[in-house]
């Protein structure tokens, strides 16, 4: 995987997110957050890229190097899908400041694109999608039980032994029986049935949301992601200019 240069360093005033305003504070908060969620975004996504490319070459085999590495992208996807429902979780608890009349100025000086991605995900948090209200928390619905059954708690065994029953009976011609690598160290041990587990369990969790909706929701993260950097730099920049103008 090539190394992308990151663009040089910018500075700015660090009173642009410490404003003396109330309302202001309330929106210098949530896009602090943005800042914060597309760092965190950005990583877990760079992993996945980074895994895929250091898969064995080849067709698949059932080999110790192809479980590991189809393991580590579940995780993964685990992950950045736990992640969307955590920024869902944000949008409907800012409600108040991300519908006010300063967070929806800041917006429209956003490109077409970026407005499209946010307002989408706003509307999603916000239980209002356009398309279907009931889609909308179906999806919200799916996220959070991959969140609290299969990457943040552990405290609901039962689901993922259906995701093994799921992975395993019957015998799976290409899987096939459950297996591990037992290794005397950490790292050169892995079972590969726990993640052939949590991959069916994540799998039945998505299924009503559609075929591939788990790469459906890896390509959206990106688009969401790259958003969210837009709002954070028009933010910096509007702030900026306001900090020059009040001087």
């Amino acid at each position: 995987m090539s190394k992308t240069p990151l663009a040089e360093l910018t500075e700015f005033d660090p009173r642009v997110f410490l404003p003396n305003d109330i309302a202001e504070k309330e929106v210098a908060a949530v896009v602090l957050m943005l800042a914060h969620i597309f760092n965190d975004f950005k990583t877990y996504l760079w992993m996945y890229e980074l895994i895929k490319t250091e898969a064995p070459k080849g067709r698949f085999k059932r080999t110790p190097e192809w479980g590991e590495c189809h393991g580590k992208v579940i995780h993964i996807q685990r992950v950045v899908f736990s992640m969307i429902h955590e920024v869902l979780m944000l949008i409907d608890a800012e409600k108040k400041t991300i519908e006010s009349s300063r967070f929806n100025e800041l917006i429209s000086k956003c490109s077409v694109e970026t407005r499209k991605h946010w307002n989408g995900l706003v509307a999603v948090g916000l239980n209002r999608s356009n398309e279907d209200v009931r889609g909308s928390k179906k999806f919200l619905s799916a996220l959070e039980r991959i969140r609290s059954n299969t990457t943040y708690h552990y405290d609901q065994p039962k689901d993922l032994r259906n995701g093994f029953k799921a992975a395993f009976e019957p015998i799976h011609e290409i899987r096939g029986l459950p297996c591990s690598s037992l290794g005397s160290r950490m790292e050169t041990s892995r079972f590969y049935f726990a993640d052939a587990a949590a991959q069916e369990l994540v799998l039945s969790i998505l299924k009503p949301l559609g075929q591939n909706a788990g790469d459906h929701l890896m390509n959206l993260v990106k688009n969401i992601n790259l958003s969210f950097r837009k709002i954070v730099e028009a933010y910096i920049k509007e702030r900026t200019e306001e900090l020059e103008i009040s001087e």
